[in-house]
């Protein structure tokens, strides 16, 4: 099965890194999770993680730290 996926094409001219990973399926019942990558399998979080060598508990401070790694529009 293919999914179209709702997000358009996003690639910001200045841009240095890609991290790589997808969105948790229309089938999981997508609002089940909390944030992005939020399901129990998921490793982005941990790899962020480790990263920036700092502990990321809490959506909260998950948003906070992604935030602060985007580029200000």
């Amino acid at each position: 099965m293919i999914e179209t996926h709702p997000f358009g094409i996003f690639v910001p001219p200045r841009a240095k890194y890609l991290i790589l990973g997808s969105f948790t399926g229309k089938g999981v019942g997508i609002n089940s999770y909390d944030w992005f990558y939020g399901t129990k399998r998921s490793q982005f979080w941990p790899i962020i993680e480790s990263v920036y060598n700092m502990k990321l508990p809490v959506k909260k401070n998950k948003i906070k730290r992604y935030q602060s790694i985007l580029p200000k529009y």
